[in-house]
């Protein structure tokens, strides 16, 4: 016999109720729209942590060996870790210096973490995948 509340869970014929506040109870994350790494599906920011740099969110820059990535600001990536020194060499934002952003689960290159007046993310949209 199948129950239909909610609060009942129908496994090898017993039946355990869930306590209501786990029924309903629903984290911040889960809330969120998540971007996470493409390569590992670690979560690395969210959809709430956009930003915009110079008027925009979205910008398109080429560095001095002619990639051309298309990054999104965010004002936080708790999923990235930072690699290397800080510099300013070929900046795409005036007054900002930079380091390489990784996944800090699996190492790929996410983007580069700048920091300035303030301190934001450039991650490359094509390295990460949303999720809600």
């Amino acid at each position: 016999m199948t129950e239909s509340n909610p609060r009942f869970l129908d496994t090898t014929g017993q039946r355990f109720e869930i306590p209501a506040p786990v029924i309903r109870k629903k984290t911040r994350a889960a809330d969120k729209k998540s971007l996470r790494c493409k390569a590992c599906g670690h979560i690395i920011s969210s959809e709430d942590e956009r930003i915009m740099v110079n008027s925009r969110h979205f910008h398109t820059c080429t560095n001095p060996s002619g990639f051309v990535y298309d990054i999104g600001c965010f004002r936080n990536a708790p999923g990235c870790a930072q690699v290397g020194p800080a510099t300013a060499e070929y900046t795409w934002f005036a007054g900002y210096t930079w380091q390489i952003a990784v996944c800090s689960n699996c190492g790929e290159h996410l983007g580069w973490r700048y920091r300035g007046g303030d301190v934001f993310y450039g991650l490359i949209i094509a390295q990460l995948t949303s999720t809600q």
